[in-house]
């Protein structure tokens, strides 16, 4: 998380650097924003490999934690098997947070009680890993 922010405030224009950002004073050219993800997304990694069956997943879902000092590479944490992965290979779900917290609702305030979401509505777009 820390890697995460030192990535973000190196990238972030300075008044002291007379509007330039660290990383534009030290490379002397513009820092790509496209890359920029928000920490803690959902997202998929690619789990192709040489030896995989048709009925294999070809994607582990995981949570984007921030980028690898050095290297063209994201840091996930993965889902399923709990383990910190390095990669460049991901579909990213920006809108999706698995670990955020869920808002308490006041069962006096909504008189039909708490509302269930239909879990088919929380699955990411198909469209998504087509892109």
């Amino acid at each position: 998380m820390v890697t995460h922010a030192i990535f973000l405030i190196n990238r972030i224009p300075n008044p002291l650097l007379r509007g330039l950002s660290p990383f534009e004073k030290l490379h002397n050219k513009a820092p790509d924003y496209h890359i920029l993800k928000p920490f803690g997304c959902l997202c998929y990694v690619s789990a192709l490999t040489h030896q995989q069956h048709k009925f294999d997943a070809r994607a582990h879902a995981s949570v984007f934690l921030g980028f690898k000092i050095g290297m063209k590479g994201y840091i996930f944490y993965a889902l399923t098997n709990r383990e910190i992965n390095v990669t460049h290979n991901a579909i990213f779900s920006e809108l999706t947070f698995p670990y955020q917290s869920q808002p308490q609702i006041n069962p006096s305030v909504s008189p039909a009680g708490p509302i269930h979401e239909d879990p088919l509505l929380s699955l990411p777009l198909l469209s998504l890993l087509f892109h």
